[in-house]
């Protein structure tokens, strides 16, 4: 049976706490030009409304046009549901255009791992890791994504592992598990037996930690 490597998106792949603040700057500039209010004044506003749900579990409740029409009815803002799809738009474009892959991550995905298969397991909407992963010409290297949609629920939460154990007849033990955050990437699967890798993060718990993912192929070599 092959080993499966499981790599978190966001901030592992590619780097989008780096670029992010940016994207929703641009994507919030046009709501302050449509509303003829301060840019600075709203971005705070949005920025303590997300602040106010980061601790949601329900996927739904953690997407950019969930804040945005939360922020919208707060200020009392007419719009529909054109206007909420045309800035998400604007975000999500200017974000795409922005990213790029975490340091080691290029070299390491063109090396064709053919005794292991690849998955991603990630937040984000199915749609929107496609997006991010064809900006890279990278969606073929992945055998599948799970997403929070098909989860249902935000990490940590075992079904974004247990979906891959069920249709690989594989076991934890069978996995190497990325991300860069230990309790919501790799603490579930390492306390099943799994090998769990903390990129570019700081936690006690780690037994592994690396700061490119070319480091990889040392870890690899002591299994």
């Amino acid at each position: 049976m092959m080993s499966t490597i499981f790599f978190d998106l966001d901030n592992t792949i590619i780097n989008t706490k780096e670029v992010a603040p940016k994207a929703y700057e641009k994507a919030l500039s046009e709501v302050a030009k449509k509303y003829k209010t301060n840019l600075s004044g709203l971005f705070k506003e949005w920025k303590s409304i997300v602040n106010e749900l980061k601790a949601e579990m329900n996927p739904k409740k953690r997407l950019f046009s969930y804040s945005l029409k939360k922020l919208l009815n707060q200020r009392e803002y007419k719009f529909n549901k054109k206007f909420i799809d045309y800035i998400v738009d604007i975000q999500e474009n200017d974000l795409i255009e922005r990213l790029k892959f975490t340091p080691g991550t290029k070299r390491f995905l063109e090396g064709r791992h053919h005794n292991y298969y690849q998955v991603i397991f990630t937040e984000n909407p199915k749609k929107l890791v496609e997006k991010k992963l064809k900006k890279f010409n990278i969606l073929k290297e992945f055998r599948r994504i799970i997403t929070a949609e098909e989860v249902g629920s935000m990490k940590p939460h075992p079904a974004y592992y247990t979906i891959i154990y069920k249709e690989f007849d594989m076991y934890p033990d069978q996995g190497y598990y990325i991300g860069d955050n230990w309790e919501k990437d790799c603490e579930l699967p390492s306390e099943a037996g799994g090998v769990g890798i903390l990129f570019r993060g700081k936690d006690d718990e780690a037994l592994f930690t690396i700061n490119n993912m070319l480091e990889l192929y040392d870890i690899f070599k002591m299994f």
